[in-house]
C-alpha cells in the first residue's frame, strides 16, 4: 500500500479546446471578428461600481443571477464583481462567474473544488 502525500497527490488540471486548422482565424483582424460576433452585449452590470473607493480587497461589489449562457440543465449562473489589487497593487475591479451544478453533491465532503480560467498577473 503507498502513502501519497498531499504533494504527491496534487495534479495539474490543464483543459484543451481542440480545433481543425479550418476553424481557426487567418487573422487577428478575423479573430477580433469571430469575438465580436459571439460576446454578450455589455450591460450596466460591469459599469465602474462607486463602492470600490470604500472597499477592501476580496470584497463583493455586485452579483446577479444570470441566465443567458448556454449551460446544462439545472445549473445556475451568477456573475460577479469583486474588489481585487493589480501587480502594482492599485485597486481593480475584477469580474468572474460562479457556476453552480444542479442536484445533490455525490459524496459528502468538506473539500470545495474550484476550477479557473483566465488570465492572472
Amino acid at each position: 500500500m503507498k502513502n501519497w502525500t498531499l504533494s504527491g497527490a496534487v495534479g495539474l488540471l490543464t483543459l484543451t479546446l481542440w480545433a481543425s486548422a479550418d476553424e481557426l482565424p487567418g487573422s487577428v483582424a478575423e479573430a477580433i471578428k469571430l469575438e465580436s460576433a459571439d460576446a454578450l452585449p455589455a450591460t450596466d452590470f460591469y459599469s465602474s461600481p462607486t463602492e470600490l473607493a470604500t472597499a477592501k480587497p476580496g470584497d463583493l461589489l455586485r452579483k446577479e443571477i444570470f441566465s443567458d449562457y448556454a449551460l446544462p440543465a439545472g445549473t445556475v449562473a451568477t456573475r460577479i464583481l469583486y474588489h481585487s489589487l493589480d501587480a502594482q497593487n492599485r485597486d481593480v475591479v475584477t469580474s468572474a462567474v460562479v457556476l453552480v451544478p444542479g442536484g445533490v453533491r455525490p459524496v459528502p465532503s468538506r473539500a470545495m473544488y474550484v476550477l479557473s480560467a483566465g488570465g492572472f498577473v
